[in-house]
């Protein structure tokens, strides 16, 4: 079957198994106590309603003991035994129920976190976790999986659900910080957590990484938000080293966003998602939100990114619109997104915003290196710059930071996607405190054959803005330090 037995049990879950049997069982009488799993199975003095115990489950010690009571296996389907929550034992038409205690650990489910894949045994947890609403523990190791991991509702290729929504209830999943790593190991690609409509979870203190075997498919990023997903938290997560491609017709990175929020439909809608004193080093975004335009016009939903890292990416922070296919509204629309207290540090591009009405963001950006120790190998984009700000609308922004050489420090203006069809930077505050040893241009206009901004209030504490600015028909209220 797979490389780790699961003593008999077929691998699914532990639906449909009533745990209320805990209270046939006999609590008065002495709790038998085994080593591992395998003791336990094969001791033929175990009697219906006993209560046992187990100190590992491969051996004592190992972080896979647990409490069980001892049921009629005939009461139960076939599919429930998952190696982990129903467990058969050798004799009498006997299982081994796994006793709710309200986090369950993977080593519960004999999951080594050797660095072998796990999927299987991943799966089996998720299941019961979720339909049992435990919180799900993965002690210090590195869990590898040929794909991603099971916390998504599934759908088809065109997005429609193959099943119902998946609650979690309020559980969490964490582990052990940066000495827990959840990976993906395949030839395609595949995200390490693909949060696919899904609510009501939170996952934390856990690091994740990916390994690409081929070069055909796509790449693989950390944390995927897609679909319709609501009440999410992503606090102390840590991603690393996640491969990416450069694909081009349109050009694009596919994979390699540590942190991502790729809406992907108009019929999609996201709300309290939350990123806390999370992390990103040497991947292709640290934080990504890719929308089309009119997603935000019937309701904002609430996204924020507080306290997040970024060092050694190709882009640290980016918000980005697909432009839009009908008329935008006078009064812009609403993004939803607030992102404060973030780094972007040696990223080729600190800040890169289009198209995201309503943005509020604090981001500070620091770079140590050359401009070609900046780049990342994007073959169609060799642009170093510091923060970029086209299209957006009632945005408030600010940001600081020192570089030691870039070729630019703000680009600021409109989208270019063709003459007639330009649509400014209007209605923002924009404060630039950043500055640059070496720079080959300050503050670039961008899409100067028509006016790039109006009706903003722009700070720039170390750099004199280009005249294209200053017209007074376009009423920007400038203040030059």
């Amino acid at each position: 079957m797979e490389r780790r037995k699961f003593f008999g049990a077929s691998v699914a879950g532990a639906a449909g198994i009533m745990l209320s049997r805990q209270a046939q069982a006999d609590t008065t009488s002495e709790i038998k106590t085994y080593p591992s799993i395998a003791e336990m199975i094969n001791d033929t003095s175990i009697q219906l309603y006993d209560v046992v115990e187990t100190l590992g489950y491969y051996s004592a010690g190992d972080g896979g003991g647990a409490t069980y009571d001892i049921a009629d296996a005939t009461l139960s389907d076939d599919d429930a035994v998952d190696g982990g929550s129903v467990i058969n034992l050798n004799h009498a038409d006997l299982q081994a129920i796994l006793r709710k205690s309200g986090t369950v650990s993977a080593r519960q489910f004999g999951i080594r976190a050797d660095n072998t894949d796990e999927l299987d045994g991943i799966i089996a947890l998720e299941k019961y976790a979720r339909n049992h609403q435990q919180n799900i523990y993965f002690p210090a190791g590195v869990y590898n999986s040929r794909g991603r991991l099971p916390f998504y509702t599934n759908a088809n290729g065109a997005g429609d659900l193959l099943e119902g929504e998946k609650d979690y209830r309020n559980i969490t999943v964490y582990g052990d910080g940066k000495n827990t790593i959840l990976k993906t190991t395949t030839e395609n690609g595949a995200d390490v957590l693909n949060l696919n409509t899904i609510k009501n979870l939170t996952i934390r203190d856990l690091s994740l990484t990916a390994t690409l075997t081929g070069t055909g498919g796509a790449g693989s990023n950390g944390v995927s938000i897609t679909g319709n997903c609501s009440n999410i938290e992503i606090r102390n997560v840590d991603c690393f080293d996640l491969p990416y491609l450069a694909k081009s017709g349109p050009n694009y990175i596919d994979g390699g966003k540590a942190f991502s929020m790729q809406y992907g439909s108009l019929t999609k809608r996201m709300d309290n998602i939350r990123f806390v004193n999370c992390t990103a080093r040497n991947c292709g975004y640290g934080f990504g939100l890719d929308s089309p335009f009119e997603v935000f016009q019937d309701a904002a939903p609430e996204v924020v990114v507080n306290g997040m890292y970024v060092e050694n990416c190709y882009r640290g922070f980016v918000l980005s619109a697909a432009h839009p296919v009908r008329e935008v509204p006078v009064r812009g629309v609403n993004c939803g997104v607030r992102i404060e207290n973030a780094v972007a540090r040696n990223c080729q591009q600190g800040l890169s915003m289009a198209l995201c009405d309503g943005a509020y963001v604090r981001v500070k950006v620091r770079t140590t290196k050359s401009v070609s120790d900046l780049l990342h190998g994007v073959s169609f984009d060799e642009e170093v710059y510091g923060a970029a700000i086209i299209g957006v609308k009632y945005g408030n922004i600010g940001i600081d930071g020192h570089m030691y050489v870039t070729q630019s420090i703000l680009k600021l203006g409109a989208t270019t996607r063709d003459n007639t069809n330009n649509i400014l930077t209007e209605q923002t505050f924009i404060q630039s405190n950043l500055i640059a040893r070496f720079a080959d241009n300050a503050i670039v206009p961008v899409a100067s054959n028509t006016s790039p901004a109006r009706n903003c209030k722009i700070e720039s504490n170390f750099y004199v803005l280009p005249d294209v600015f200053k017209s007074a028909e376009l009423n920007n209220l400038i203040t030059e330090i």
